[in-house]
Parts: structure tokens; C-alpha cells; sequence
């Protein structure tokens, strides 16, 4: 950000002055210049549009963890987490799970010696809203 920051700018003040200022070093300027994204960059805007392809491939159903192995069965060297970040941030949206939800779960209160409460009422925590289950 910085440096991109000194190429807008280089032609209207100093480069080093700049450097001064933003508290970078003028060599890592020239370096940032002539190779502006480092090979872990390069290397993921590969690895991302890879994961898009077998995204879309799958009908965009596919999860990370499908991708990861898509990606692996490729031959890429990617962990899953990576697949995560990588597709999180190329905009891959993943379809999540629908909770079940049951509704038969009354809450269970024991009393000892093999005893238990079943509630009536499953909005009841009173002793009086239990019935006795013996078990």
C-alpha cells in the first residue's frame, strides 16, 4: 500500500522523501518496483482461480474440503485452510448445513437411586410440572 502509494506519486515529489515519511526503505521501493507481487502472491491468485474452476465445475455446491481434495487431486500443494482463506476471499459463497431441530426434548431432572423427572411441560422447571419415570 505504501509503495503503491510512491509510484503514484514519484512524479510530483521525491521518492525518498516519501520513503522518509512512510518509514520505508528506498531499496525495498526499487525492489517493489521491479517485482511488485512476491511468489506466495502469484502463487495463490493461481491456486485461486483453480478453486473457482472447480467450484463452478461442481454446480456451486462443492465446499472447501471437496475443493481441497479437487486441488489435490490436481497435484497442488494446498492445506485446507489455505483452500479456506483462498476461496473466502475470491468470493466463493459455501452452502452451509441445515440445523435439525427437534422438538421433542423435554428437560430430564435426576433425583438419585435410578429416579428420574420427565417434564409435562417443557417450559415447566418447577418440581410440579415433572412426572415421575423410573428407570
Amino acid at each position: 500500500m505504501r509503495y503503491a502509494f510512491i509510484a503514484e506519486n514519484r512524479l510530483i515529489f521525491a521518492v525518498r522523501a516519501m520513503c522518509r515519511m512512510l518509514l520505508v526503505h528506498p531499496s525495498g521501493f526499487c525492489a517493489w518496483l521491479r517485482e511488485p507481487f512476491c511468489q506466495r502472491a502469484l502463487e495463490d491468485q493461481r491456486q485461486t482461480v483453480l478453486l473457482k474452476q472447480a467450484w463452478d465445475d461442481s454446480g456451486e455446491v462443492y465446499g472447501y474440503r471437496k475443493l481441497h481434495d479437487d486441488l489435490c487431486d490436481l497435484g497442488e500443494d494446498i492445506s485446507p485452510n489455505q483452500a479456506w482463506r483462498l476461496a473466502r476471499l475470491a468470493g466463493i459463497a459455501f452452502q452451509s448445513q441445515k440445523v435439525r431441530v427437534c422438538h421433542e426434548i423435554y428437560p430430564v431432572l435426576d433425583v438419585g437411586h435410578g429416579r428420574y423427572l420427565v417434564a409435562t411441560n417443557p417450559l415447566s422447571t418447577q418440581r410440579s410440572g415433572f412426572k415421575a419415570l423410573m428407570i
